[in-house]
């Protein structure tokens, strides 16, 4: 998919040669949003793209009716569209062919509204287990979780969550925040704050597919 907000970053912050090659050697930063979609995602979209910042939606197969316009902007725009169950329940407690019923569904859900299906999967509340992966994997999926954990579903302030993602980003993390399954107010205010932060230390921000694909190559150097 030809994504305008690649498109329109790498107007903004790459050029030829010299501009490529230092911006390849920036620290690398992936933000996931969880829970979505909800009213909150578009605020949260619209700041990604005033801020030209790829990201990464892990939602829920339940919560999309109703906001089937919003999913394929988020879609359009540039952003990665992940898998986060239909019932956002503890898959691990559930029996095989229930946990392939609900990954299988949200894929097809997703795969309706965006024209492609998720290549990643994000199990609620990062509880796993083998057999999730396993069924995942069976499905097309990578099993996702994350190292800086925002806390902001424990709604501690924008402040603190800004604090938070300063203090937990490292090269090549993955941040957890959510646009959906409670009051995100804080998110929406933290995170024209987050990007500040991280920019001003150097970082670049990437979907997870493509920050996965950094790691693999530095792994294999």
């Amino acid at each position: 998919m030809i994504s305008l907000l690649i498109g329109a970053i790498g107007a903004a912050d790459t050029g030829a040669g010299e501009r490529d090659l230092a911006a390849s050697k920036k620290k690398l930063v992936a933000l996931t949003f969880d829970g979505g979609p909800s009213g909150y995602t578009p605020k949260i979209d619209r700041i990604l793209q005033r801020k030209r910042v790829p990201s990464t939606f892990f939602w829920v197969g339940s919560r999309i009716e109703g906001w089937g316009k919003v999913v394929r902007r988020v879609a359009r725009q540039g952003h990665e569209i992940a898998n986060h169950s239909w019932f956002h329940e503890d898959l691990t407690g559930l029996p095989a062919d229930e946990v392939r019923g609900q990954l299988a569904r949200t894929s097809r859900r997703l795969s309706r509204l965006t024209g492609e299906r998720p290549r990643l999967f994000r199990p609620p509340y990062g509880a796993v287990n083998e057999e999730v992966r396993e069924i995942a994997a069976d499905l097309g999926m990578r099993t996702v979780l994350w190292d800086a954990d925002s806390l902001d579903w424990t709604s501690p302030g924008c402040e603190r969550i800004a604090a938070l993602v300063r203090e937990r980003v490292h090269h090549r993390s993955i941040v957890l925040l959510h646009d959906g399954g409670g009051d995100r107010r804080q998110t929406v205010c933290a995170l024209p704050r987050v990007i500040r932060d991280l920019r001003s230390r150097g970082y670049r921000f990437v979907t997870v597919s493509e920050l996965l694909r950094k790691r693999r190559s530095a792994a294999q150097r």
